[in-house]
């Protein structure tokens, strides 16, 4: 029952299970305005007690967030989930809450968007807002949540992004400051079109050198999978590999080893091409857009099924998706509808018989 405390004239809230000497549970909160406060205090730790939740049943956003993160932790990159991760931290930061999940709005999830659109741009505030649609279909999924209130969120505008692509006289130069092994890296990059991370993992077993072909290993698929594909070497770029391999350390096992043999360093590898750009005297461009610039070039001599195999995405679109933004598609061949339209109109008018002439020809 609650009491008077002498000393603060505030009410005290007391509760507990069990009488002297035998007391289970005893909970005690002081500083009451008023007696009714108080007794709210002592029946909803009574009913919080007799009631215990179900631990199954989540109340709140963040405990969701965190089965869905330990959901991607087994299913994704570790890049990907720590990037997750980051936007939900940044998230619950703007809200200072934890919201509970009867309070989850599609208002609430755009006042944070909006804040990134501010700050960051529309581009990423896009992209966040997929990152909680994943998060939030998810928990539908998993019976978590009953419906996505982020679902109806509309995306912002964002300023077409176009990829930077380095002319040739700027890898030139880079390539000109560049290292015996830097420069293997750079070339190896250009012909194989392979991404950073693809090159950091590549080893000797992946050449096939007899049949001129390379094996590039990825995890940049759906669901994180390592998967494998194999490309054409050009001669340039079996050139290169075999002179490695014949160069290699006893018992070295990739084709850029860092120390002791082992796997390349991420971190080393991310300097190279800022270095070399610094020293060049060019504007900063990385491994991925030596990607950009290779594909530029296959797009002026290849149809786009050749080049989504080279550049290896699943979906043709993804490739058309990818040149758009890297080279400027040219209308000019649209004349040939000229071309067509007059060769019709002159064989159609080859086709077209007079009156007299078909009168003559049917008297004959």
């Amino acid at each position: 029952m609650p009491y008077i405390d002498k000393n603060t004239k505030k009410w005290v809230g007391e509760f507990q299970i069990g009488g002297k000497p035998h007391i289970e549970l005893r909970k005690r909160k002081k500083g009451f305005p008023t007696r009714e406060a108080a007794k709210e205090w002592e029946e909803a730790e009574r009913e919080a007690y007799l009631n215990p939740p179900d631990p199954n049943v989540l109340t709140s956003l963040k405990p969701c967030v965190s089965k869905y993160l330990r959901f991607c932790e087994k299913r994704t990159k570790q890049n990907t989930c720590r990037y997750k991760t980051a936007i939900y931290i940044q998230m619950f930061k703007f809200w200072h809450h934890d919201p509970i999940i009867e309070d989850l709005t599609p208002l609430l999830f755009s006042d944070f968007l909006d804040h990134v659109y501010d700050v960051k741009g529309g581009a990423t505030a896009n992209r966040y807002l997929r990152e909680i649609n994943s998060l939030l279909n998810w928990c539908v999924e998993n019976r978590l949540l009953p419906e996505n209130p982020a679902a109806n969120v509309e995306k912002y505008y964002a300023d077409p992004f176009k990829k930077y692509v380095p002319p040739a006289e700027d890898l030139d130069l880079v390539e000109a400051e560049a290292g015996p092994l830097e420069k293997d890296i750079i070339q190896t990059v250009f012909y194989s079109l392979a991404r950073a991370g693809e090159i950091r993992n590549m080893k000797f077993s992946d050449c096939n050198f007899e049949n001129n072909t390379l094996t590039i290993w990825t995890r940049k698929r759906k669901g994180g999978a390592l998967e494998s594909d194999d490309i054409e070497m050009s001669h340039n770029l079996k050139e290169i590999l075999y002179r490695r391999y014949t160069q290699r350390e006893k018992d070295q096992e990739y084709v850029f080893p860092g120390l002791q043999g082992g796997k390349f360093p991420k971190r080393t590898m991310d300097r190279i091409m800022p270095t070399l750009c610094k020293k060049a005297g060019v504007k900063p461009f990385g491994f991925h857009s030596i990607r950009h610039h290779s594909a530029a070039l296959l797009a002026t001599q290849l149809p786009l099924l050749a080049i989504q195999a080279i550049l290896r995405h699943k979906r043709a679109s993804t490739t058309d998706s990818y040149l758009r933004s890297i080279v400027k598609i040219s209308t000019k061949g649209i004349s040939v509808l000229d071309k067509i339209q007059d060769e019709r109109k002159k064989q159609k008018e080859v086709n077209v018989i007079s009156f007299e002439d078909a009168a003559n020809h049917k008297k004959k």
